[in-house]
């Protein structure tokens, strides 16, 4: 989900790849045709210097503008960075907020520094990839612009990873045909991790760590996992049972906060972070990792385990700011 990865920098929210399909649209139709927008950025980047992002015209707010506008983000929180972000018409970086990106990619940056390993450009894709999937499971590769039309197309991944059967990659209960309890979305979890870490292992690749690192981070978001006073798992909530905008005010880095690291449950995603790429970088086996999972990432809270995973803590039910 849209959580951890939610905010950054100086503004006040990240612009969302799970916008509302709605949303999407009327943005879309606002800023006119991709191909379009692409050969307008590369004029505006000829003519425009780094200190003036956006150039202001009688056309009209630009797609950026609008995104602005739609969150009540700052002016010219929003840029575009080279032409390669537009390459293919896919809107990658173009939605991270200048300022040092997204909230996974900061934990991850800092947690591969703990652990003495390069934070490559595969496990930064990787670390992003479950909340914008691309279809392909294996490039290496995010589909952001792919997700915002997507999401709510049946079948596909980004509906499925939102919505659907994959919501375990955010560390939340998946629709499944009968309610899981919270003892069996810790076995789907245990089981992608490790499918993504043998490959990780096994490939050397950066790319599947990141994957396996964002749904143990997401674990740690209180709009995910409702844990108790001493951070063993209560229940694994479900998305389609929350607000939106409310599950994403759990990951926001507030005006008051020095850092990404003062949003609850951050140090506890560096931490966990930290300690399984460390275990990655000597090619522990995943019977090292699964120890550490079920011990000090999802350990689960007395008579928790047979309880019906779903619902939603108060705060990010459906009910939330809607009026």
């Amino acid at each position: 989900m849209t959580n951890i990865a939610s905010t950054s920098g100086n503004a006040a929210r990240w612009a969302s790849a799970a916008l509302p399909e709605a949303d999407a649209e009327h943005l879309a139709a606002e800023a006119g045709p991709a191909t379009s927008h692409a050969d307008d950025a590369h004029s505006a980047t000829t003519q425009q210097s780094e200190t003036q992002p956006h150039a202001h015209t009688d056309a009209g707010p630009t797609f950026l503008q609008s995104i602005e506008q739609r969150f009540g983000m700052p002016q010219h929180s929003l840029r575009y960075e080279t032409m390669q972000d537009f390459q293919g018409a896919k809107m990658v970086p173009v939605f991270k907020i200048e300022g040092g990106g997204a909230i996974h990619e900061q934990i991850t940056q800092q947690a591969a520094k703990n652990a003495g390993i390069k934070f490559s450009d595969g496990m930064d894709k990787g670390v992003a990839w479950p909340d914008v999937p691309c279809e392909n499971p294996k490039k290496v590769d995010t589909c952001y612009y792919g997700t915002w039309r997507k999401e709510h197309d049946e079948g596909t991944l980004a509906n499925r990873s939102h919505h659907g059967d994959l919501q375990f990659w955010h560390s939340m209960a998946p629709k499944s045909d009968k309610p899981l309890k919270n003892k069996e979305v810790v076995e789907k979890i245990i089981g992608q991790a490790k499918e993504w870490y043998t490959e990780g292992v096994t490939q050397r690749s950066d790319f599947a760590i990141g994957k396996l690192l964002h749904m143990v981070q997401d674990s740690f978001s209180a709009s995910h996992v409702v844990r108790d006073d001493k951070g063993r798992v209560v229940q694994f909530q479900g998305y389609d049972a929350q607000n939106p905008k409310a599950h994403g005010h759990a990951d926001e880095k507030g005006a008051h906060m020095d850092s990404f690291l003062d949003i609850p449950g951050a140090n506890n995603a560096l931490k966990a972070s930290t300690k399984i790429l460390q275990l990655y970088a000597k090619g522990a086996p995943f019977s090292e990792v699964e120890k550490y999972l079920r011990t000090e990432v999802y350990p689960m809270a007395p008579s928790r385990s047979s309880k019906p995973a779903g619902g939603s803590a108060p705060p990010y039910a459906k009910k939330t700011l809607e009026a």
